[in-house]
């Protein structure tokens, strides 16, 4: 019992005091693993350690055989040596609801001493509360595979929220997500590979800008077309903007029209004209590519814009594909679009 109170009272001196987690969950204790880490380009982040065979470990086995696994599957093995892994709480088997907001500013000091110690250049958050204590944001789902940017004493990083091992493990479907996020972070703030391109548009403002544009009409043109509207009812929300892509030998000519934009110039007379250039459109022979087509064909139905020939959906042929997998817009380009990283 004296050793177990000796224990507790270094810990009091190393910063914790003040934290509920110590009473809570006795007779576990805070592990400071920034005093044998050592610098490394890319850093791991999990929830709350775990007690191994040999002490505590920041993921179990298998999460650890599953991330060197993702390493060698996109032939990134060379950079493991460049890779170190932590835990966002220094207390073992802790969750976001063991912690008040207290204890996660007094978890976050030795978090700070944890990233100070690496100085890492990429930060993966594995999970939601490493994503908390990192940036004090939540919802990992939505965030995932964002590139959120970053400022220590040492210098800018950059956080990418990605799934946690376990949940790959237990849900093998997230495993390409969960790869795709980590390479296309890695070639991004690592290697520097991907393309820093910015896309660019031509916004179609008047009548007569719609329709100087030579829009294909074969079949063996493929538009893509995308629109954004005022809301997801098409009985009562209108068609904000419609972007319109194609290729023009090898060059991609992308379009805005601001239909019913707030800030659109066309009249009524003038949107008749430009819904006449949509029907065009609709109608011809090319093939017209969108995601969730019945979403984007109802509202064009709404402008009179009835007649539609060689509609292909993404999200119906991913289905197709492997039912399994998601089928939102942004895994798609993710998937099959890799080095695509959204600005």
């Amino acid at each position: 019992m004296n050793t177990l109170r000796q224990l507790y009272s270094s810990v009091e001196k190393s910063g914790c005091a003040g934290c509920t987690i110590l009473n809570k969950h006795l007779p576990f204790h805070s592990h400071m693993d920034y005093e044998d880490l050592k610098e490394a380009d890319i850093l791991f982040v999990s929830d709350s350690f775990k007690i191994g065979d040999f002490g505590p470990e920041a993921l179990s086995n298998d999460d650890y055989d599953l991330i060197l696994d993702v390493f060698k599957s996109t032939k990134l093995s060379n950079l493991l040596d460049k890779v170190a892994f932590t835990a966002s709480v220094k207390c073992p088997r802790i969750k976001a609801d063991d912690m008040t907001k207290e204890d996660r500013d007094i978890c976050r000091g030795h978090l700070d001493k944890t990233l100070l110690t690496v100085k890492p250049k990429l930060v993966f958050a594995c999970g939601n509360l490493p994503l908390i204590m990192l940036t004090r944001r939540t919802g990992v789902e939505g965030k995932r595979g964002r590139a959120l940017p970053m400022e220590g004493s040492w210098g800018k990083y950059t956080v990418v929220p990605i799934y946690h091992p376990f949940q790959v493990i237990m849900e093998p479907k997230n495993r390409y997500l969960f790869q795709i996020d980590i390479e296309n972070a890695i070639n991004e703030f690592i290697l520097n590979k991907n393309s820093s391109d910015r896309f660019t548009y031509d916004l179609l403002d008047t009548v007569g800008k719609v329709q100087e544009v030579q829009f294909p009409s074969s079949k063996s043109s493929v538009l893509a077309i995308d629109t954004e509207t005022t809301g997801l009812n098409f009985l009562k929300d209108k068609i904000q903007t419609i972007a319109i892509s194609f290729k023009v030998g090898d060059v991609i000519k992308n379009y805005v029209i601001p239909l019913h934009h707030k800030e659109s110039r066309f009249n009524d007379e003038e949107k008749t004209q430009v819904i006449g250039v949509i029907k065009s459109i609709m109608s011809s022979k090319a093939r017209k590519v969108l995601h969730n087509a019945k979403f984007d064909l109802k509202f064009f139905s709404m402008e009179g814009i009835t007649e539609f020939n060689n509609i292909w959906d993404t999200k119906i042929m991913q289905h197709l594909v492997d039912e399994n997998l998601p089928k939102g817009l942004k895994d798609l380009v993710n998937y099959y679009f890799p080095h695509e990283i959204e600005n």
